[in-house]
């Protein structure tokens, strides 16, 4: 749980416990938070922008790679939106199309993207400040923007649009496929 200051920046962040995993993974999921980008701040329906508290569901998986879920109609997600097949099957989406760039350096990319109420992604960027270098930010954004539709996160049985941030890791040019674009 944080705030979003009318500047963007967070303030209060602390976790909120569900199961209690690790104090490792708790150092993690905090430190996501505080390394994060500016946040659109909230706006009131006469454009007043206003602080607002928000709360976001952060899943590790066993690469641990951090998934951050973010409902952008509402703050709380019944269910988190789905790659089909899973965050193993989106793995294996992502390591079969990406494509190692000319000028790519190894390492970890990490893009933000919305999952829209009909499942198509849209507003993928790379997160401000976590990307690699551009060639491997474009390559991410090339794959992520042919990716299938998701299933989307829900909230009391029905779709909202969700922010979830990825990472993309690029490693050594000897063992990457040639690129064919």
């Amino acid at each position: 749980m944080f705030i979003v200051e009318k500047d963007g920046t967070l303030s209060h962040i602390m976790l909120v416990r569900g199961k209690e995993l690790s104090p490792f993974l708790d150092q993690a999921a905090l430190d996501v938070m505080y390394k994060s980008p500016r946040w659109i701040p909230a706006k009131m329906s006469n454009g007043t922008i206003v602080r607002s508290k928000k709360i976001v569901r952060i899943a590790f998986n066993k690469q641990t790679d951090v998934f951050v879920y973010e409902a952008t109609d509402s703050i709380h997600v019944t269910t988190p939106p789905q790659f089909s097949g899973g965050d193993k099957a989106f793995g294996k989406f992502l390591a079969s199309h990406l494509i190692y760039p000319p000028g790519a350096i190894a390492g970890i990319t990490y893009i933000q993207f919305i999952i829209e109420k009909d499942g198509s992604l849209s507003n993928i960027k790379p997160v401000e400040g976590k990307g690699l270098n551009q060639p491997c930010d474009e390559e991410a954004i090339r794959v992520l923007s042919n990716s299938p539709k998701w299933t989307p996160g829900m909230k009391n049985g029905l779709p909202i649009r969700t922010r979830k941030i990825q990472s993309a890791t690029f490693g050594s040019p000897r063992n990457q496929k040639k690129n064919t674009y």
